[in-house]
């Protein structure tokens, strides 16, 4: 039930009155216009664009001064394999808000989204798409840097986007070929610089000179020559870009699907790749369910959707903040024999050279304590072992299967005087085992994991221990106590005798 208020107002049309009633459901219904004001003509300045009817929309996003921002933060040249899967991370993310985005193609620091020729989001408004694009593309490639990048982000990217409209097919394949084509061209050139410079210990400017003016097979015979580089046994990824396509995998439960976004490195020039994609073109056709991915498909990004039920909803557990207790199997006693083993997973990483795996085992404990303005700070070390170290010069393989994991094992003999673990408020004794991997390049890889010590309480060399319970009783006697405006809170006795002797101290 709702309170309405009625309104009669009355009209004059000619010699007749009409009288209307009104009904104002008042505190029920909102209008979704914006109130009346007197300033409210200022949304007369505001104007709109809208995309052309029955074309497709092209919404293309570029990196800002990319130059700059790879070299600050250590990419690799020419290619950084990372950076690139960070990139079409960010556009599968785009691809799962915006379900209108047919395919999205993408190279170097540039990314294409392919809106479907019906589409009417957002009204088909100009500003309101670019802009929506722009902002979640460059988000979501801050908010995955940490997941691709072992390197610390230190100042934020930025993107600029344009929005293009091609009424026909034709004219958005020529527009897919036109970026491919560029991105073949750029990586051929950059592979010929950069293989001339690191390769062959050219100078920047040396290599400028020789690329200038060639055509592609003579930087083909350049590389092959002068930087023992086969260009056509180059990565794909590098050479033909990422095209971003939607599938549709069976879950395996009833008629339920998955919508993964499947990063393809393919050639969309020629006409194969549009005949067996036509949905891509086509929205009136459905997306195609496939059984399983293609292993020759670098990464898949699945959309996931979080279903919340009250009857099934569990409750989480508290995260134990000791890192002495979290997820450890078993504790160690002193003098024993500790063994492990360090994984070293490289799937999905570059092939390149790193110096060393370090393995280490350290034991030490802190306290520390604040009163008033002065800090005191304590710092032991029991010890510090160096438990492995690999100087590897060989180039690390990569595969599929467990070519890519690597197995070092460690062994180290506890001190038989090390105290227990201990974590507490103004310290700890803490025990644990660190592994480094330094790269030449990047940031070094490091993990760690802490291991409990226990000592051992032998209770039969006690001889209390072999008779009957001994039996104690404590006795404490609790004095009265009160608030002394002179000398502060003090026991009862010793306030009755300060008193004493200010009386006394008064009268002489």
């Amino acid at each position: 039930m709702f309170r309405a208020i009625l309104r009669l107002r009355t009209f004059q049309l000619g010699s007749r009155k009409l009288q209307v009633e009104f009904l104002s459901p008042r505190n029920f219904l909102s209008s979704s216009k914006m109130a009346k004001s007197k300033f409210e003509y200022v949304r007369e300045f505001e104007s709109h664009n809208t995309c052309l009817p029955n074309c497709f929309i092209v919404v293309r996003v570029d990196g800002k001064g990319f130059h700059k921002f790879t070299e600050a933060h250590g990419f690799e040249k020419p290619n950084d394999r990372d950076g690139l899967l960070l990139m079409s991370k960010a556009a599968a993310c785009v691809m799962e808000e915006f379900n209108d985005i047919s395919c999205a193609y993408g190279q170097s620091d540039e990314f294409s989204f392919v809106f479907n020729r019906d589409t009417n989001v957002y009204k088909r408004r100009t500003e309101k798409i670019l802009s929506v694009v722009n902002s979640l593309f460059t988000s979501s490639y801050v908010f995955f840097w940490d997941k691709f990048i072992c390197r610390r982000l230190k100042y934020p990217p930025s993107f600029d986007a344009r929005i293009v409209m091609y009424p026909t097919v034709k004219n958005l394949r020529d527009y897919m070929c036109w970026r491919q084509a560029d991105a073949h061209i750029n990586n051929l050139y950059n592979t010929a610089f950069w293989g001339l410079v690191q390769k062959s210990g050219h100078t920047k400017q040396e290599a400028e000179k020789i690329l200038c003016g060639t055509v592609s097979s003579e930087k083909h015979e350049i590389m092959f020559k002068n930087c023992n580089i086969n260009y056509n046994n180059e990565c794909e990824l590098y050479k033909k870009g990422t095209m971003l396509v939607k599938r549709l995998v069976h879950k395996g439960k009833g008629d339920s699907y998955n919508t993964v976004y499947v990063p393809l490195n393919c050639d969309i020039i020629n006409d194969k790749f549009w005949n067996e994609n036509p949905h891509i073109l086509n929205s009136d056709l459905d997306t195609p369910v496939c059984q399983e991915i293609n292993e020759e498909c670098q990464l898949v990004f699945v959309k996931t959707k979080k279903i919340c039920d009250d009857s099934t909803k569990k409750t989480k557990e508290k995260k134990n903040r000791n890192p002495q207790r979290r997820n450890h199997v078993k504790a160690e006693t002193n003098g024993q024999t500790v063994t492990g083993n360090v994984f070293l997973n490289l799937q999905g990483q570059p092939t390149k050279k790193f110096k060393a795996v370090r393995i280490q085992s350290i034991g030490e404990s802190t306290a520390d304590l604040k009163k008033y303005d002065i800090f005191w700070t304590s710092l032991e070390k029991y010890f510090k072992y160096n438990l492995f170290r690999s100087q590897v010069v060989e180039r690390m393989p990569r595969g599929v299967d467990t070519d890519d994991i690597y197995l070092y094992p460690f062994s180290l003999m506890l001190p038989t005087t090390i105290p227990p673990s201990f974590e507490g408020h103004h310290g700890y004794v803490r025990y644990k085992v660190t592994a480094t991997v330094d790269w030449a390049w990047k940031s070094n890889w490091k993990t760690e994991k802490v291991f409990l010590v226990v000592n051992p309480c032998d209770v039969n060399p006690e001889m209390k221990a072999t008779v009957e319970p001994i039996y104690q009783e404590v006795v404490k006697s609790l004095k009265e106590r009160f608030d002394d405006p002179v000398y502060g809170y003090q026991d009862l006795e010793k306030g009755r005798e300060s008193r004493n002797s200010q009386e006394e101290h008064m009268k002489e």
